[in-house]
């Protein structure tokens, strides 16, 4: 299963270490880069925040139809694949 972490969790996480490396120590996350460009493309139909990286985060994730890792209510009510 691919699921996508927040980057607002991420900090909350861990905040002042270097969170990819914590990640893939700890937990085996991957930053996955390989999706971006559609995740842009697609984020600029997102109307539902003016906020570009939590349109990104979505998009990255809605693109991959994977699980979006959040405490962003805002994303989880506009993210059916959105948990917390």
């Amino acid at each position: 299963m691919t699921a996508y972490l927040d980057t607002h969790v991420a900090a909350f996480v861990h905040a002042g270490v270097e969170i990819i490396g914590f990640l893939w120590d700890n937990f085996g996350i991957v930053c996955d880069t390989d999706n971006l460009a559609p995740a842009v493309l697609g984020a600029t139909h997102e109307s539902w925040t003016r906020d570009p990286f939590d349109r990104i985060i979505t998009a990255q994730a809605a693109v991959c139809g994977a699980v979006l890792l959040t405490r962003d209510e805002r994303i989880r009510a506009n993210y059916r694949q959105a948990l917390w």
